[in-house]
C-alpha cells in the first residue's frame, strides 16, 4: 500500500510515495539531500508519517543537526532513529520513577555540548546524549578546578592512573 503526499517529488520531477512499514517497525529516519538549507520537505513528511503511524516514531535530519555534508547527517539520523524508541521508553520509565518518589518536576538530561535540554526534548532525538558522561567529566572537573583555585588538575581527577607505555 502506498500513499503520495502532495508536494513530495523525486530529483527527476515525479511523485515520491510514502509506503507502509513492515509490521514491527519502530522508528523511521528520514534525510533528504538539502533538508539542512530547507526543512519543508523533511517536515512535511514527519507530519504525514505522524499522521499515517502515530505509533511509529520518525527522527528527521533537520532535527539532529543543520550541516550541509550528507553522510555526517544521514548516519547520525539513522542512529537517532535506532535508539529512539528505547531511549524514549527508559527516560519515561525515569521521570515517572522520579514523580513516584516525590520528586515535583521532570529531570534535564545532559548532552554531549555540555548543555542541558528537558526529558521529553531528549527523548525525541536521543543521539544528543551521546558522549555526555565524557563531556559531562570534563565540565565537572572544571567546576572542581575552579571551586579549589586550582585551574590544572588533570591528574587529580583523572579516572585511572597513567601507565608507561614504551
Amino acid at each position: 500500500m502506498a500513499r503520495g503526499r502532495a508536494g513530495q517529488v523525486s530529483w527527476i520531477g515525479s511523485p515520491i510515495a510514502l509506503v507502509l512499514p513492515p509490521e514491527g517497525v519502530e522508528a523511521i529516519a528520514v534525510c533528504y539531500l538539502h533538508a539542512y538549507a530547507n526543512t519543508a520537505h523533511e517536515a512535511g513528511t514527519l507530519a504525514e508519517i505522524a499522521k499515517l503511524w502515530p505509533e511509529v516514531s520518525a527522527v528527521v535530519s533537520h532535527q539532529i543537526t543543520r550541516e550541509w555534508r550528507e553522510y555526517e547527517r544521514s548516519s547520525t539520523t539513522v542512529l537517532s532513529a535506532y535508539v529512539q524508541p528505547a531511549a524514549a521508553r527508559y527516560l519515561h520509565r525515569l521521570d515517572d520513577g522520579l514523580k513516584a518518589q516525590g520528586f515535583a518536576s521532570s529531570p534535564y538530561i545532559m548532552k554531549s555540548n555540555c548543555g542541558v535540554d528537558s526529558l521529553e526534548s531528549v527523548a525525541r532525538t536521543p543521539i544528543t546524549m551521546m558522549e555526555s558522561g565524557p563531556a559531562s567529566g570534563f565540565r565537572g572537573r572544571r567546576s572542581w578546578a575552579a571551586r579549589l583555585a586550582k585551574p590544572t588538575c588533570w591528574r587529580w581527577i583523572s579516572a585511572a592512573p597513567r601507565q608507561n607505555v614504551r
